[in-house]
Parts: C-alpha cells; sequence; structure tokens
C-alpha cells in the first residue's frame, strides 16, 4: 500500500512533509532487513496517510449521510484520523518492537562475544559463532557480514562497521571497548560482563505506566458504552436494528485502545508465562552446572554432577537424560538438544541452546558467562514481580466495575427505548401522548443483541489485558448478569 500511494506524485509529495526522527529511523531499519528490495521512502509512507484519511472519510460518509449528516461527518472523520494514523505509525511500531525484543538478544550476543574473546580471540570466530546462533534477524545480519568478509572485507572493518549502525547505546559502546582492545590479545576482560540496564529500564518505565494506561482503557470502556447509546437514542429510535452499528463501531475503538495503550510486550528472560515454574527449576540446574564447570571440570561430567546433585520437581526428564549420556554414550551437543526438547519453556530452550554454543568453544568460560546470565535473569525476576503485583491490584477494581457496567447496561436496555422515543417526540413536534409504552421482547431484541455483545467483547479484552485467569468465563459470568438485570427490569416495562 506505501508503494501504490507513493506512485501518485501529488500525495507524495505532500506527504513527504510528514517528517520525523522515528519514522526516518523505521525506514531505513525497514529498507536494511529487506535486503533493500523494498524501498520505503518517507514520501510514501506520507502519501498512504493522506489517501487512507480520504477513503476512509468519503467512504464512511456515504454509508452514513442517509441517515444523519452532523453524525456521519463525526464519525467519519475520527474514523479516518485513526485509520490514517494506525497507517503512518504500522514502520515505527514494528520497529519499537524489534528493538526492544533484540535488547536482551544484543546482551546475550555480548556474552558470546566474551567467550570467544576469552578462548580463541578471533573476530571472525565470533562473527561466524553468531552468524550460526540463530538469534532474530541478527544472526542473518552476521552471515550477511561473513559474506563480505569473503569478498575481501577485513573481519574488524565489517564488525565495526555493524557496531556503529546498530541504535542501541549501551551495546555499541562495550563492543567497541571489547574491539578496541584488541580481540587477539590473550589477556582477559573483566569489565562489562553484567547485562545492560538498557533493557530493564525501558520494562520497569513501562510498568511505572501500565497503572494509567490500564486505568483509561477501563474508565473509557466501562463509560462509553453508556454514552454512545444514550447520544445514539437522541437522533433514532433505539429499538429497531440501526443500533447494531454501534457495535462495530465500539469494537473498533476498544481494539485501537488496547493496542495503542497496551503495548506490546518485548522479551525478557526471567518472564512469567505458564510454564515459568519449569524455567525456574531450570535455572537451579544450570546454576549447579555452572559451579561444576567453573571447577574445570568437563561438559559432561558437570551436567551429570548437577543432575545428580538436583532434587527438584524435573528430576525425571533429567535422569533420562543422564542415562542417554552414560549408556548411550551420546556427544554432549547431542545431549543438550535433547535437555532443550525436554522443555516447553520458549526460554528455557533459548538458554540451554545459547550454552550449547558457548560450551563449544570454552567450558571454563561457559560457566563464568552462564553464572553472569541467571544473575542477571533473578534481577529480571524482581522488577518482573512489580509488574505482576501492580495487575493484582487492578483485577478487583475491573471486577467492580464490570459489575457495575453490566448492571446499567441491563437497566438501560429497557429504559432506552423510552428516551429515544421522547427525543423523536421532540424533534416531531407531536404530542407526548404518542409515546408507546407497548414493549415486549421482540421490540428489545436489537438492543439486546448490540448491549450484550459490545459487554461480552468489552469484558473480554479487559480481563485478559489485566491477565485474570478464566477470563472467557467471567465474561460470561457478567454476560449473564446482564440478562438478569434485563429479565428483572422488563417487570416495570412490560
Amino acid at each position: 500500500m506505501y508503494k501504490f500511494s507513493g506512485k501518485i506524485s501529488i500525495l507524495k509529495r505532500i506527504g513527504s512533509k510528514f517528517n520525523s526522527k522515528k519514522l526516518i529511523e523505521a525506514i531505513r531499519f525497514f529498507n536494511y532487513y529487506n535486503n533493500f528490495q523494498i524501498m520505503i521512502t518517507n514520501g510514501d509512507i506520507g502519501a498512504t496517510t493522506l489517501l487512507s484519511f480520504l477513503l476512509t472519510f468519503i467512504i464512511v460518509n456515504l454509508i452514513l449521510i442517509p441517515f444523519n449528516l452532523s453524525l456521519s461527518m463525526l464519525i467519519a472523520l475520527f474514523l479516518a484520523v485513526i485509520v490514517s494514523r494506525k497507517l503512518y505509525y504500522f514502520i515505527i511500531n514494528d520497529y519499537k518492537f524489534q528493538y526492544l525484543n533484540s535488547l536482551q538478544y544484543l546482551d546475550l550476543i555480548y556474552q558470546d562475544f566474551l567467550v570467544i574473546k576469552n578462548s580463541t580471540q578471533s573476530i571472525f570466530d565470533a562473527i561466524e559463532f553468531i552468524a550460526n546462533s540463530n538469534y532474530p534477524i541478527i544472526s542473518k545480519n552476521f552471515q550477511d557480514m561473513i559474506f563480505q568478509i569473503n569478498n575481501g572485507i577485513p573481519p574488524e572493518e565489517v564488525l565495526f562497521n555493524y557496531i556503529n549502525s546498530v541504535s542501541h547505546q549501551t551495546f555499541k559502546e562495550r563492543m567497541l571497548n571489547l574491539l578496541s582492545y584488541d580481540m587477539k590479545t590473550k589477556d582477559k576482560i573483566l569489565i562489562n560482563q553484567d547485562f545492560s540496564l538498557e533493557l530493564t529500564s525501558k520494562y520497569q518505565e513501562y510498568t511505572k505506566q501500565l497503572d494509567t494506561r490500564i486505568t483509561i482503557l477501563i474508565s473509557v470502556n466501562i463509560f462509553l458504552p453508556i454514552l454512545t447509546i444514550t447520544l445514539f437514542s437522541f437522533y433514532f429510535l433505539i429499538n429497531n436494528y440501526l443500533i447494531l452499528i454501534l457495535l462495530p463501531f465500539h469494537v473498533f475503538l476498544l481494539l485501537i485502545m488496547k493496542k495503542s495503550l497496551l503495548k506490546k510486550e518485548f522479551f525478557i528472560l526471567g518472564a512469567d508465562d505458564i510454564s515459568s515454574k519449569e524455567f525456574d527449576e531450570l535455572l537451579i540446574l544450570l546454576t549447579l552446572t555452572a559451579n561444576y564447570l567453573i571447577m574445570n571440570n568437563s561438559p559432561e561430567i558437570s551436567l551429570l554432577k548437577a543432575i545428580n546433585k538436583y532434587n527438584g520437581n524435573i528430576k525425571n526428564k533429567l535422569n533420562l537424560i543422564a542415562s542417554e549420556l552414560i549408556f548411550k554414550n551420546q556427544s554432549i551437543d547431542i545431549i543438550w538438544d535433547n535437555l532443550a526438547g525436554s522443555f516447553q519453556n520458549d526460554q528455557s530452550k533459548i538458554l540451554l541452546k545459547l550454552i550449547k554454543r558457548m560450551i563449544t568453544k570454552s567450558a571454563y568460560e561457559t560457566g563464568k558467562r552462564l553464572k553472569n546470565i541467571i544473575e542477571n535473569i533473578n534481577l529480571n525476576k524482581k522488577i518482573i514481580r512489580k509488574r505482576t503485583v501492580l495487575l493484582k491490584s487492578q483485577q478487583f477494581k475491573v471486577i467492580i466495575l464490570l459489575f457495575v457496567l453490566s448492571a446499567l447496561m441491563g437497566l438501560m436496555t429497557n429504559i432506552i427505548p423510552f428516551f429515544s422515543q421522547f427525543f423523536q417526540v421532540i424533534y416531531s413536534g407531536n404530542s407526548y401522548q404518542s409515546i408507546s409504552l407497548n414493549y415486549n421482547i421482540m421490540n428489545i431484541l436489537p438492543n439486546l443483541i448490540t448491549f450484550g455483545l459490545i459487554l461480552f467483547i468489552t469484558s473480554i479484552t479487559i480481563t485478559h489485558a489485566i491477565k485474570l485467569k478464566n477470563f472467557i468465563f467471567i465474561s460470561i459470568f457478567y454476560l449473564f448478569i446482564y440478562l438478569i438485570i434485563v429479565y428483572l427490569t422488563s417487570y416495570f416495562f412490560f
């Protein structure tokens, strides 16, 4: 769509004025990681922003103008701004997401470089090591670097060019310090072995904002349905199926708000998930393994001693690995692959594959790096627990507010049609006696469907956002409460 819109010269000229530092960085990122095969410019993105705004505004007006001109213009303008803004920020948001996810991988890459520095002292070995490590995006860059080296460019120059193109300041400073120290020397570097604070600081910054973001999401989506339904009743008879147009409006707004306020989670080692207990048990095993590696034991002996010492929940699967190592005489590479395959947790697999790569270079250095990685994971877990506490504090608030919303919408399902007829009588100039009170379930069916679906979708979205367990069951419960309130209040109107 960017390339198509960019072909419209007048839109591209105007769109090129929509410029920002973030957009330029995102475009450079997009073009670089696509091997410059799909060249996107800021003019293309600006043209798409303008085109999407105009098309959305025109199409929505064509649909809604027959019903009401002023309301149509307002809704069209609102949707046009949202759609055009979404397309403008699409590349920027994708860049930010991949930037945050790559922070943790760059920390692991730096650990890889320290292993190479203190074992082989070869820059080419370090580049090849990373290229074969299956890091998302980054390993592909290092494979391209090997291609450049094979074409005659010195490894030092290729690596320096890559480091200077990276926007992660901490990684850049550490790598330049490491290379300027000269990797070919046999002295060991003992400084800057911890993970950078860049990722954890961004994680903590987002956690501090999370309370406000969730509060906004909850408040708007609790009270907005009531407000829009009331406003809708000013202009339309609300007991007809025209009210169903409110459903896509609320769903679209809810999803946009959720995506804007609750950003995509980025990878951080130690993050909680369904199988996080398994990861915690693995950390105990790896701590024992690291200790034995530092004692200059072989990788095989270190793993066997660690399994023998370990006595936790994953003991049975570890005993199977130990028996394979002892009786089948398999290589340590196969053993690490089997160990990684026995875990469901993605973080466990990432960590075990990292250790496998390191251990082929130097068992002793791997032990040191592994101890360092585990210490940093434990620090990550402390800041992750703070976010967990914050989310739990929001859960009680959400439960109460959703109950209030269920009750109010149940009451309004029967009351709003009277408001609607009242306003229609005022606009038409007829007598108030023309207001009909003869309601039955079929008359309020459009309201029932619209209100019920809005409540159900809102409940699912909000309860899932605050990580409530069984959020679908909870949402069904609130829908049931809504239907009960509708039934009970109907006795006052039927």
